[in-house]
C-alpha cells in the first residue's frame, strides 16, 4: 500500500505529534493541590510526583491485575491506580501520569479521589551506604 500526500501527513500526525500534545496537556501538580481542589481537576489528566507508600498488588474479579498505591507528598497523600506489576518498592520516588477522578464506579462499587495511572516512572531508590574500611 502507497501512501500519498494526505495519507502521510495524518500518519505523522497521528504517531508523532500526537501523543506529544497529549504530554503537553497534563496539568502538573502535586497530591495537595488535588485534594485542596479536587472538582477542579476532576476527569484531568495530571503529572505528580512523591513517595510511593503502601504498594499492593490487587486481582480484580474479572482477573486484572492492578498496582494500588500511594503518592504522598510532605502534607498528604494520593490513591494511585496503575495496571500490572509493582513497578518500585515502597519509600521510592515516582512520578505518575494520569487522569484524576473525583468519583467512579470500579467493579460496581464507588471509589473516590484517585488517580487512573498510564505511567509511573520510578527514581533510583537511594543506595545503601556502607562505610568504608580504613586502610
Amino acid at each position: 500500500m502507497e501512501l500519498r500526500g494526505g495519507a502521510l501527513v495524518a500518519v505523522i500526525l497521528c504517531t508523532v505529534i500526537a501523543p506529544a500534545a497529549m504530554a503537553q496537556l497534563l496539568v502538573e501538580t502535586s497530591p495537595s493541590k488535588i485534594l485542596r481542589h479536587p472538582d477542579r481537576y476532576n476527569e484531568q489528566p495530571v503529572r505528580l510526583g512523591g513517595t510511593l507508600t503502601q504498594g499492593r498488588t490487587w486481582i480484580s474479579p474479572r482477573g486484572r491485575r492492578r498496582f494500588i498505591f500511594y503518592v504522598s507528598d510532605s502534607r498528604t497523600a494520593i490513591a494511585v491506580v496503575a495496571p500490572g506489576e509493582r513497578p518500585c518498592p515502597d519509600g521510592s520516588r515516582v512520578t505518575v501520569e494520569g487522569v484524576f477522578h473525583r468519583q467512579i464506579g470500579v467493579d460496581g462499587r464507588l471509589v473516590y479521589n484517585h488517580i487512573d495511572a498510564q505511567l509511573v516512572s520510578c527514581a533510583e531508590p537511594p543506595a545503601s551506604r556502607v562505610p568504608s574500611k580504613a586502610r
